[in-house]
């Protein structure tokens, strides 16, 4: 379960590198909440997450016949900074988001007696959010219900290839770490490519 330790080290991403433009995601994580339950939620998702000119600059490219860069490209790019602020796969993430927020009275009401907010975590630490959600969900249940409950969650969606190319590359992973041990304290690393 490394995955979740990572992000939940690393925080949500806060820019991407696409053709060498540098885009900054400047705003909050909680539109997981709302978008990533929805069958089209990538470009919602990043519209909500990027800085105004760079959402323009994004529909812009997407919108020039010269471009290359397609709707599979940025939604492959939603998909991998969702899983790098989740720590898991992108469908894992949006189960465990949407059941919260299906239930969302009766789990942050839960939470909150215990001292978390939940709409918190899934704003700046959503890697965080889900494993909270997680333990929630598995609480007081015994084996047979955790086990009943990983199959429905890891259980991928319909015509997803487990087998084809992972969301991030050994190179992009290694360049990211490195990107990230090179940054002065309370910078942000300069690359982080899920182009």
């Amino acid at each position: 379960m490394g995955e979740e330790l990572e992000a939940a080290l690393a925080g949500p991403p806060r820019m991407f590198v696409l053709d060498g433009d540098r885009y900054e995601l400047t705003g909050s994580w909680t539109p997981l909440l709302r978008h990533l339950t929805a069958p089209s939620w990538h470009m919602p998702l990043l519209y909500d997450l990027l800085r105004t000119e760079d959402a323009d600059a994004l529909d812009d490219r997407l919108a020039d016949d010269d471009d290359t860069l397609t709707l599979a490209q940025v939604e492959t790019i939603a998909a991998r900074l969702v899983a790098a602020a989740c720590g898991r796969k992108p469908w894992v993430a949006a189960r465990l988001l949407g059941y919260a927020a299906q239930q969302w009275g009766e789990i942050d009401g839960a939470l909150t007696l215990r001292g978390v907010d939940l709409l918190a975590l899934v704003d700046t630490r959503p890697a965080t959010a889900c494993n909270t959600i997680y333990a929630w969900l598995v609480d007081g249940g015994d084996e047979k219900a955790r086990d009943k409950l990983n199959k429905e969650l890891f259980k991928p969606p319909p015509g997803e290839d487990l087998d084809a190319s992972p969301l991030w590359t050994a190179e992009e992973e290694g360049a990211a770490f490195l990107a990230a041990m090179s940054a002065k304290p309370g910078q942000r690393p300069r690359t982080a490519r899920p182009s």
